[in-house]
C-alpha cells in the first residue's frame, strides 16, 4: 500500500476518530509492503480477509462471499477492488455487513493507473481501475450515508472513497445543490447557510473541490456537505458540475456558484413550481450577472419570463433534463460559454428557459476565477470559449 492511499485513510480516521474503536474488517488484507492494520493498534477485533493466505490474513475468502459473525462498524478495502472481477457484489456485501451508522473506507486504482500486481486477483488475471464516481454511485444505490467523501488522485492514479455513517434509507432529497469550489470555504459556507435556511424542501449539498489547499479542504469536510468530491487541481467548471450531477440523488438539481446569498424564503419551491416540464430550466434574478435578462434591475415584475439563454450563476432544473440533453460540454475547459451552449441544446430539444423575478440572489461575481487565474487569463479564457461557441453553433 503506497503512501498516498495510506494518507487518505489516516485523514479519514483523523476526521472521524470514532472509527478507530473497532471491530474492523479489512477486505484484501494480505500484506505486500505496508498495511492499514498498523493504524489500529488498540482495536481488540481486527479481521483480515483475503482470497489467498499470507501475512495479515485471518480468513481466506472471496470478498463477496465473506460473512462476519456480527455486524461490523468499519470495513476497509485497500488496493484490492481493481483486482476483483465481482467488485460490485463485493461492495454490496461490505455495505450489508455494516452496523447501523457503520462506515466504509476504500482505496483502489483508478482507470488512469497501469495494471499492477495482477497476480493478486482471485483469478490471477483480472484488472480494472475504478473511477471515483462509479464507486460513489454504487454506494448511493446501496444505502444512505451521513457523509460521502471521494478523492481522485491522478498520481499514481487512485480512487479514494469514504462512506461514513450508513443511515436508514429514507426518501431522496428534493433538491441536490451542486457547488464547484476552490478555497474560499468561509464564503461557500455562508452561501450554503442561506440556501438551506431559506429552502422549503429537503436538500443535499454536493461540493466539488477543485484543488483547495489543505486548510480550506478541512473546512469544507468539517462544515458543509453530504457529498464532498476532491480533485488536486482545477477540473474546470463544466467537468466539476458534471461530477456533481452524476453524484446527485435529488429529483431537482441546483447548479450554483459559491459567491451567492439566497435572499428569498422558499426559493426552491418557488423555482420548482414554475417549471412546466422536466425539459425546462429556471433562474432567479441576480444582483450581478453578465446576462441582462437575469438581472434584478431588468426583471421587476412577478411573472415568469422566458429567455433565450441562461448564465449558470444559479439555475435549477429537473435531473431528468440531463438525461435528455446530456451533461455540460467539457471542451470549454475551465469554463465560460458552456452555459450558453447548454441553453442552445435545451431549446433544440424543445425545452424552455425562464427567469423568475420573485426569487432574488445576491451575487458577487468571478471571485474564484480572479483568485486562481487572474484578470488577464480570465479575459483570454472568455475570448477563446466564445470563439469555440461560435464555431460550434454559428459557423457553416
Amino acid at each position: 500500500m503506497h503512501d498516498q492511499a495510506m494518507s487518505f485513510v489516516e485523514r479519514v480516521l483523523e476526521r472521524f476518530p470514532h472509527l478507530m474503536n473497532g471491530p474492523v474488517v479489512e477486505m484484501g488484507s494480505r500484506i505486500l509492503n505496508t498495511s492499514v492494520r498498523a493504524l489500529f493498534p488498540d482495536v481488540e477485533t481486527y479481521i483480515g480477509v483475503d482470497a489467498s493466505d499470507g501475512p495479515g490474513v485471518d480468513v481466506v475468502s472471496l470478498a463477496h462471499d465473506y460473512q462476519p459473525t456480527r455486524p461490523i462498524p468499519l470495513v476497509l478495502s485497500c488496493e484490492t477492488l481493481e483486482h476483483d472481477p465481482y467488485w460490485r457484489h463485493s461492495l454490496a456485501n461490505m455495505v450489508a455487513m455494516l452496523t447501523d451508522n457503520g462506515s466504509l473506507i476504500i482505496t483502489c486504482a483508478s482507470p488512469e493507473r497501469p495494471a499492477h500486481e495482477v497476480a493478486c486477483a482471485p483469478d490471477g488475471q483480472h484488472y480494472q481501475g475504478l473511477h471515483m464516481l462509479d464507486v460513489l454511485q454504487q454506494l448511493r444505490e446501496l444505502a444512505e450515508w451521513f457523509f460521502l467523501w471521494g478523492e481522485d488522485q491522478p498520481t499514481p492514479g487512485d480512487t479514494y472513497v469514504a462512506a461514513i455513517g450508513r443511515q436508514v434509507r429514507r426518501t431522496r432529497p428534493r433538491t441536490s445543490i451542486i457547488l464547484p469550489c476552490v478555497n474560499r470555504a468561509e464564503e461557500t459556507i455562508e452561501a450554503v447557510d442561506s440556501m438551506i435556511r431559506r429552502a422549503k424542501g429537503t436538500t443535499e449539498i454536493i461540493v466539488i473541490d477543485n484543488g483547495s489547499n489543505e486548510e480550506e479542504a478541512r473546512k469544507y469536510q468539517n462544515a458543509l456537505p453530504q457529498v464532498y468530491l476532491r480533485y488536486p487541481k482545477m477540473l474546470g467548471y463544466p467537468k466539476a458540475v458534471n461530477w456533481g450531477i452524476r453524484s446527485a440523488a435529488g429529483e431537482y438539481v441546483l447548479l450554483s456558484n459559491n459567491d451567492v446569498i439566497f435572499d428569498t424564503d422558499g426559493w426552491d419551491s418557488l423555482l420548482i413550481e414554475t417549471l412546466p416540464t422536466p425539459m425546462d430550466m429556471v433562474s432567479p434574478v441576480l444582483s450581478y450577472v453578465g446576462n441582462p435578462q437575469q438581472l434584478d434591475s431588468m426583471q421587476r415584475g412577478s411573472d415568469l419570463v422566458e429567455v433565450e439563454v441562461l448564465f449558470f450563476v444559479s439555475v435549477l432544473c429537473n435531473r431528468k433534463l440531463f438525461r435528455s440533453v446530456g451533461l455540460l460540454d467539457e471542451a470549454f475547459g475551465l469554463g465560460n460559454s458552456e452555459d450558453t451552449d447548454f441553453s442552445i441544446r435545451v431549446r433544440q430539444k424543445g425545452g424552455h428557459l425562464y427567469v423568475l423575478p420573485t426569487v432574488h440572489v445576491t451575487h458577487e461575481g468571478h471571485p474564484t476565477f480572479l483568485a486562481t487565474i487572474g484578470r488577464e487569463a480570465l479575459n483570454d479564457l472568455t475570448h477563446r470559449n466564445r470563439m469555440r461557441l461560435s464555431s460550434k453553433w454559428f459557423e457553416d
